[in-house]
């Protein structure tokens, strides 16, 4: 079905779960290009709703912003690139099979009707087979994103990683698988994922065949976040 149409069939029962038709409008529609072999054109898209939204004026509400009662005004950042990038990180965190076999079963239960975002939640747990609660509750019901400042040493083989989480303390802490490649001096490099608790800092130790010359943090462009990596 189209992006627009996917919103008109299934639609929030409350305005409050505006994403629920935005986001997906905002996610289906570059999905497009990648399911079509233009990944790079994908990618752009996404990148261009990162920027918007860590630009815009609403960084500091949620999506799911029941506090907001100026019902227009819902019709801002949060429910079109944020939503987006929470569709997409669903993706990453459950997988395509999941992913998209759960959004067919969304689609089918609820068409030409309204959902809540509960609704949703709960089919996308049911094909994750795992609670995805943390990951709705800190992406919708918290404001902001993670700002990482990662710093990493190596020591007799083993490299050190210590993550920081240094966006407002209004935002809350996050919790996220963080992509990191790390570039070898024998050419090499070695794709880890660091697991961020949802507390101030996190740290991970990991053996390496070869001293590490540099560090990149969400290469693939995984995460709503912002990353600073800095050597010790």
């Amino acid at each position: 079905t189209a992006p627009h149409g996917f919103g008109d069939a299934v639609t929030e029962r409350d305005w409050h779960h505006l994403w629920l038709s935005e986001g997906f409008a905002s996610y289906l529609g570059p999905l497009f290009f990648e399911l079509v072999g233009d990944s790079a054109r994908f990618h752009q898209i996404m990148e261009r709703n990162r920027r918007v939204y860590m630009a815009s004026s609403v960084v500091d509400r949620p999506i799911i912003d029941t506090a907001n009662t100026d019902i227009p005004s819902l019709l801002n950042e949060n429910n079109y690139p944020k939503a987006a990038w929470v569709l997409h990180m669903l993706r990453g965190e459950i997988g395509d099979s999941a992913f998209f076999g759960g959004l067919r079963a969304y689609y089918a239960t609820y068409r030409d009707s309204t959902a809540l975002s509960s609704d949703f939640a709960g089919v996308m747990e049911q094909f994750a087979g795992r609670p995805l609660g943390w990951f709705f509750d800190q992406w919708l019901l918290q404001p902001g994103y993670p700002k990482l400042a990662l710093t990493w040493s190596y020591a007799n083989g083993q490299l050190t990683i210590a993550v920081t989480q240094t966006q407002p303390a209004a935002w809350g802490d996050f919790r996220v698988r963080l992509p990191v490649a790390v570039q070898l001096e024998n050419g090499d490099t070695d794709t880890l994922t660091v697991s961020v608790a949802a507390e101030e800092q996190t740290t991970y130790r990991h053996a390496l065949a070869a001293r590490p010359t540099r560090l990149l943090a969400d290469p693939g462009e995984t995460l709503l976040a912002e990353t600073a990596v800095t050597a010790r």
